[in-house]
C-alpha cells in the first residue's frame, strides 16, 4: 500500500493536514477575539482547504474566475468588502501546493535554476527584515502582507510548471473573452448606476467592469482600462501573426476604446503607446520615424479623449473648461502639484505622494527608508489595522502603488519589485523571439508588454498591489515567461512532465 503512495501526493496531503490544523487553531483564536467581522473570511479560506485536493491547473482556473467575475460583484453589487480576501485565502493555501509542484518540475531533474529566484528571494527578505526591523504588529503585517507576499503563490505554482506551458497561454487567451465579457457590465454601470450619481462629478469613476469596487465610490477602473488594453494588444499580435480573425480584433478593439471613453480612463492613450512600443519594438528601432509618430498620435488621441470627455461630461453641469491650458491643468494639476492635499478628503496628488515619502519617509531615516517601515504601515483605512505610520496624518499617504512599496517595503523592496516585472518582460521578450510558434510569440510578447505596463501603473493608483484581478493577472504573466524561458533553455534537453 505505501509503495504505492506517490512522494509528491503524500507531501501534499500532509501539508493539506497540517492546513486544516493551522486554520483551526486561527478559528479558535478568533473567536476568543470575538471579531466577526473575518468570519466571512474563515469561511472562505476553510473551504479553500478542501479546494486543494482539486489539480492546479482547476486551482489556477478558479483563482482566475474569482479575480475576474465573482469577488468584484459580491463588492459592487452585494457590498461585501470582505470579499477580496478569498482569492488571497486561496493564495495561501497555494503556497502548501508548491513542494509537490518542484518535484514533479523540470527543476528537480536538471540542474537549471528557477529565473528570478534571486531577485524575489531578494524581496522577500526585505519583507521579513521590514517586520523584524519596525517590530510590525502581527495584524498589520497580516493586513499589508496580503497585498505584498500572497499572491506569489499563484507565480510560484505557474513557475514550477504544476500547470504545462500550453496551458498557460490558453490562460492568457482567455484575457480576450474577459475583455469582451466587460461589455454587459459596463453598460449597466453606464446606463443604470452611473444617472443615480447625480450630486458628484466623478460619477464616471461607478464604470469599473467585472473588477470590483463601490458604486458610490468608484473602484477599479484603471484595471479594468489596463486589461482591455491589453487584451487590444494580444488580439493585434495574434491576428498579425494570423492566428486571430481581423473581424474578431476589431470588434474587441470597438469594445474596449468604447468602454474606455465610458469610464473616463485619461491614463490609457499613454498605457497603450508603451504597450505597443514593446510589441513592435523591432519596428520602432529600424524605424525611428514610426515611433516618433506613433508617440504623436498617442499625445493627439488623449489630448483628444480629454476634450470630448470635458464636452461629454462636464458641459452640461457647468464645469467646461475655458480652453486648453485650463482643461490640462484641471485633468493634471492636480496629480503634478508637489504640495497637493486635499484634506477634506485626505486624497495627495500622485506627484505630492512621492515627495512627501523622501521628505518625511527617506530623508528622516535612511535605513527605514531603504528597507522600509514595515508591511502596512503606510494603510490609511483597514477593518483590521490601520498602519503604523499612517496614524499620524489625517491624509491618507498610500496614494499609489509605488509609495505602499516605499513606505512598506522602503526603496529596496520598490526596485526590486520593479526589477521583477522589468526582467520579466526581458525573459518572455527573450523566448518570443527564440520560438517557432507564431501564436507563442504573440503571446509572449504581450505578456512582455503588460509587464512594463504594469511598472506604469505603480504610480498611477494602488491596484497592482490592491485589486486581486490586476495582481493575478501579473502573477500569470510573470509565470507564462518564467516556463517560457525555462523551456528555451531546455530545448537542447527535452523535459517531459509527469
Amino acid at each position: 500500500m505505501f509503495r504505492s503512495l506517490n512522494l509528491a501526493s503524500l507531501i501534499t496531503t500532509t501539508l493539506a493536514v497540517l492546513g486544516v490544523i493551522a486554520l483551526s487553531v486561527f478559528v479558535g483564536l478568533v473567536a476568543v477575539t470575538g471579531w466577526g467581522i473575518i468570519y466571512f473570511l474563515i469561511v472562505a479560506m476553510m473551504g479553500a482547504v478542501l479546494l486543494l485536493f482539486l489539480s492546479d491547473k482547476n486551482l489556477l482556473l478558479l483563482g482566475g474566475l474569482l479575480v475576474y467575475l465573482v469577488v468584484g460583484q459580491l463588492m459592487y453589487f452585494a457590498n461585501i468588502g470582505q470579499a477580496l480576501w478569498i482569492p488571497y485565502g486561496l493564495g495561501i493555501l497555494l503556497f502548501l501546493r508548491l513542494p509537490s509542484a518542484f518535484l514533479k518540475s523540470p527543476y528537480a531533474a536538471t540542474k537549471i535554476g528557477v529565473p528570478l529566484n534571486l531577485s524575489i528571494s531578494f524581496y522577500f527578505l526585505i519583507f521579513l527584515f521590514s517586520i523584524a526591523l519596525n517590530e510590525t504588529p502581527i495584524f498589520q503585517a497580516i493586513v499589508g502582507g496580503k497585498n505584498l507576499v500572497i499572491f506569489w503563490s499563484y507565480f510560484l505554482l505557474i513557475a514550477l510548471f504544476a500547470i504545462p506551458f500550453p496551458a498557460t497561454e490558453k490562460f492568457v487567451r482567455w484575457l480576450l473573452w474577459i475583455a469582451v465579457l466587460q461589455l454587459p457590465f459596463v453598460l449597466y454601470q453606464y446606463f443604470v448606476v452611473v444617472p443615480e450619481r447625480v450630486n458628484s462629478l466623478s460619477s464616471w469613476d461607478a464604470i469599473v467592469g467585472s473588477f470590483g469596487g463601490n458604486q458610490l465610490a468608484g473602484g477599479a477602473s484603471g484595471t479594468m482600462a489596463y486589461m482591455l488594453l491589453l487584451a487590444v494588444l494580444l488580439a493585434m499580435r495574434l491576428s498579425q501573426f494570423g492566428q486571430m480573425n481581423r473581424l474578431l480584433l476589431l470588434g474587441i478593439t470597438l469594445t474596449a476604446g468604447g468602454i474606455i471613453f465610458l469610464a473616463e480612463v485619461k491614463f490609457a492613450p499613454l498605457l497603450m503607446f508603451v504597450g505597443m512600443a514593446v510589441v513592435y519594438r523591432k519596428t520602432f528601432v529600424r524605424n525611428p520615424a514610426v515611433a516618433i509618430a506613433g508617440g504623436i498620435a498617442a499625445l493627439a488621441l488623449g489630448l483628444g479623449l480629454l476634450v470630448a470627455y470635458d464636452k461629454t461630461h462636464y458641459a452640461d453641469i457647468g464645469q467646461e473648461s475655458r480652453d486648453i491650458p485650463d482643461l490640462l491643468d484641471k485633468t493634471f494639476g492636480y496629480s503634478l502639484d508637489s504640495q497637493f492635499i486635499n484634506l477634506e478628503t485626505g486624497e495627495m496628488g500622485r506627484n505630492a505622494a512621492l515627495i512627501f515619502w523622501w521628505e518625511k519617509g527617506f530623508l528622516t531615516d535612511p535605513l527605514k527608508g531603504t528597507l522600509g517601515y514595515g508591511p502596512g504601515a503606510s494603510r490609511s483605512s483597514s477593518h483590521f489595522s490601520v498602519g503604523q505610520v499612517a496614524r499620524k496624518y489625517s491624509f491618507g499617504i498610500d496614494r499609489s502603488a509605488a509609495t505602499q512599496l516605499l513606505w512598506e517595503l522602503g526603496l529596496a523592496g520598490f526596485l526590486a519589485f520593479v526589477y521583477i516585472l522589468l526582467k520579466g518582460a526581458l525573459l518572455a521578450l527573450r523566448a518570443a523571439n527564440s520560438t517557432s510558434s507564431p501564436a507563442s510569440a504573440a503571446i509572449l510578447e504581450t505578456a512582455a508588454a503588460g509587464l512594463v505596463m504594469a511598472v506604469l501603473m505603480l504610480p498611477y493608483n494602488r491596484d497592482v498591489l490592491e485589486v486581486p484581478a490586476l495582481t493575478f493577472t501579473l502573477m500569470l504573466l510573470l509565470g507564462l515567461a518564467v516556463q517560457a524561458d525555462v523551456l528555451r533553455r531546455l530545448r537542447r534537453e527535452p523535459f517531459k512532465q509527469g
